[in-house]
């Protein structure tokens, strides 16, 4: 997909860095979250974002991430494959404490493959359109166990997107949809095996 259609700086919309722009690299299929989905999604979240400890899979832009810093999330873990994402994403989160995040230089899908890992209570799941790896990384999520109790987890899709396989403990809160992209947030409630 171009980067033509995209803006090339993110501003953050709210919180303590609103009004905040960050430089968004050149690379082909970037595809950075819009303003108008994500005052969706932290509408939705609103103070439930607060103290979370979050992820931000298939991180590019970061969008998401630092949105979650700004409204108070207490640390964010940023994994992207694309080294010149992850510069950027080390640029713009410098004047941060690095105590707050940490950026991973690795596909999303290793990643989640891993088994010793910290758990998380926000998910941010946005892969790239197009190439079948939302439902990979869901299965990848819960298999690994990756989330803390109660965990809250945001899908970003094409909404072309036939109907999504989800762990059946997952619990659809909220949905919509602008354009081509469908969003939905999902309470992922802990289970016995």
């Amino acid at each position: 997909m171009s980067t033509g259609k995209y803006p090339q700086a993110l501003r953050i919309i709210g919180g303590r860095w609103r009004g905040r722009t960050f430089s968004i690299p050149n690379i082909p299929a970037l595809r950075p979250t819009p303003n108008r989905i994500r005052e969706t999604l932290f509408n939705w979240l609103g103070k439930n974002i607060l103290h979370r400890h979050c992820l931000d899979i298939f991180s590019g832009s970061g969008a998401l991430g630092l949105e979650a810093l700004s409204r108070g999330a207490a640390h964010g873990t940023f994994v992207d494959d694309n080294s010149l994402a992850v510069e950027h994403l080390q640029k713009s989160l410098a004047f941060i404490d690095k105590d707050n995040y940490h950026i991973i230089h690795d596909n999303a899908l290793h990643y989640l493959s891993q088994r010793n890992h910290r758990k998380y209570n926000m998910i941010f799941v946005d892969p790239p359109f197009n190439k079948g790896l939302v439902e990979e990384t869901c299965q990848l999520i819960e298999k690994n166990n990756w989330l803390d109790e109660s965990s809250l987890v945001y899908i970003e899709h094409e909404s072309s997107l036939p109907q999504l396989s989800i762990p059946k403990h997952w619990h659809l809160e909220k949905e919509s949809s602008a354009g081509q992209v469908c969003c939905k947030l999902y309470l992922a409630q802990m289970h016995s095996n």
